[in-house]
């Protein structure tokens, strides 16, 4: 996945990588600032190699703050961090890339919003042609999660389809996994 990142790097002026989307947190977006960062922090320490921040409870400048100190750790251990659904915040703080969620915004509105970042998409099944547009995409469910939306598990056969895609961009599973998956 790094070398597939940095390749596609080569292509147009984003941000470069500086790590793989191997094992990414989704934070929570339930909990105090502060909390956010302890968890992100025993997570890297864990092995995470990407942090995408939601948060949408908090207020701008303390998410922008949160960002910030992201950004800080991820960089110091050599992990990416993307920004849920806010270009203008994915800028400020420096990250690597900004994540589309299901609802919007859209692939092309994020790139225009921020052309030096990767922008990575929430897929789900069947894949949508925006999908493809996507720097990397997050497949989703594999398992279910208390926060997200009542969706089917995907099937063995979906993501079987899914990853037989041609022209499908790097693809990481999403939801509730646990290290036995």
């Amino acid at each position: 996945w790094a070398s597939s990142w940095m390749n596609r790097a080569a292509e147009a002026p984003r941000a470069p990588a500086v790590g793989g989307l191997a094992l990414v947190l989704v934070t929570p977006g339930d909990r105090p600032a502060a909390r956010t960062l302890a968890l992100a922090n025993a997570a890297l320490d864990g092995g995470v190699t990407a942090v995408l921040l939601r948060e949408p409870q908090l207020p701008d400048a303390e998410r922008e703050a949160l960002g910030l100190a992201l950004v800080a750790a991820c960089r110091a251990r050599g992990a990416l961090v993307l920004v849920s659904r806010d270009a203008g915040l994915a800028l400020r703080v420096g990250a690597d890339g900004v994540q589309a969620g299901w609802g919007g915004p859209d692939v092309d509105a994020l790139r225009a919003a921020a052309p030096r970042l990767r922008v990575g998409r929430s897929a789900h099944w069947p894949l949508l042609t925006q999908d493809l547009r996507a720097d990397w995409i997050t497949l989703a469910p594999f398992r279910h999660t208390p926060r997200s939306h009542p969706r089917a598990l995907l099937a063995p056969g979906q993501v079987c389809t899914v990853l037989d895609t041609p022209g499908l961009p790097p693809c990481v599973a999403l939801g509730g996994l646990t290290v036995a998956d």
